[in-house]
């Protein structure tokens, strides 16, 4: 029986990053012949997602650096645990001075771009400690593994390992029926729902009568986006709901999907769309969308921050002859494919064996 963990920060948490690693596991755990571990800095009340029961998940319960190794240790060293998936390179920080000594493979799963805003100092160095120590460096896109690669003396340690969808789906092909505009995500700057609603403003007189933007999510933004609604008069045509685990209600209404996110990986959200065969829209924001949008194949990418073409294109979509819109909404279905969870775990498990 292989024994692999992987160490995160907060396994019960809602984000796609939380989602794609309960994908991950859950698939793992389902072979035969691996045991999977979870090993979580944090917990809610309640799991978002549901894990296979198989899956043991230990919470570390001191929060004090030294302690926190402490206790990493004692898991990793009683689980007997051969192959550690640390998802985020943050976390070498606390995985690499925990496994000293201890006969394993580490492996760094890294959820954030190469250039998000969110590396600094702190996380550089996590990096630089996991191009070092680590067996290899998984990351979710071509580019990512590119600028990782440079400068780089074991090149090979990098590769490229995409999300996978959870949805394995027939073909809608009634999208054309479909009124809603969907966006889905925590409610954080970074996100941009800001710039979805401002573009959706300028959109709306072109729009048909029935026209929605549909945002799902939770988060600290939440307030200043309802102003900002108020304040465009966009109440009667732009919704906030509150998150759900059962997204796939929202996708099966939506006629497409805007991602307006102002740094981003790999969205987990534009490859769900995918499956349920919409298209999608988003800003070519660095890593994320180009890797999945073909532009005018199963969507459109607009430059970063150029609301006035976002909100054309979000007309476009609206307006499109049935037969041209029928064409992207296949194309979107078709490019789902790539996303299956039995092509990625293939991929994973070649990596573990």
């Amino acid at each position: 029986m292989k024994k692999i963990a992987f160490f995160c920060y907060n396994v019960d948490e809602s984000g796609g990053l939380e989602r794609v690693l309960s994908l991950i596991a859950n698939a793992l755990a389902s072979q035969s012949k691996i045991q999977v571990t979870i090993i979580s800095l944090y917990e809610n009340k309640n799991r978002f997602f549901d894990l296979e029961k198989e899956i043991t998940v230990c919470y570390i319960d001191n929060k004090s650096y030294y302690s926190i190794i402490k206790e990493t240790r004692e898991i990793l060293k009683n689980s007997k645990i051969e192959k550690l998936i640390v998802v985020d390179t943050l976390m070498s920080l606390i995985c690499l001075p925990a496994s000293i000594g201890l006969k394993m493979q580490i492996f760094a799963w890294e959820h954030y771009s190469f250039y998000s805003n969110l590396v600094n100092n702190k996380r550089k160095a996590a990096r630089f400690l996991a191009k070092v120590f680590f067996k290899k460096i998984v990351v979710l896109t071509e580019r990512d593994r590119r600028n990782w690669a440079r400068k780089s003396i074991n090149r090979n340690k990098f590769l490229v390992i995409e999300n996978p969808s959870p949805f394995l789906l027939k073909e809608d092909k009634n999208k054309n029926n479909c009124n809603h505009a969907l966006a889905i995500g925590r409610l954080r700057k970074e996100k941009g729902f800001d710039l979805l609603i401002e573009a959706w403003a300028l959109a709306k007189l072109h729009l048909p009568q029935k026209a929605k933007l549909i945002i799902v999510g939770e988060g600290e933004e939440k307030i200043n986006l309802e102003k900002k609604i108020k304040q465009l008069n966009m109440e009667s045509s732009i919704i906030i709901n509150c998150f759900t685990t059962d997204v796939s209600q929202y996708y099966k209404a939506a006629r497409i999907y805007c991602l307006s996110s102002r740094t981003e990986a790999l969205p987990m959200v534009l490859i769900e769309s995918l499956s349920f065969s919409v298209p999608l829209l988003a800003f070519d924001c660095y890593t994320g969308p180009r890797e999945i949008i073909k532009n005018k194949y199963n969507g459109f990418i607009v430059e970063e921050n150029n609301l006035q073409s976002y909100a054309d294109k979000i007309v476009k979509l609206f307006t499109l002859n049935d037969k041209d819109f029928s064409i992207l909404s296949h194309n979107a279905y078709l490019s789902s494919s790539k996303y299956s969870i039995d092509n990625i775990i293939k991929e994973w498990l070649d990596l573990l064996k």
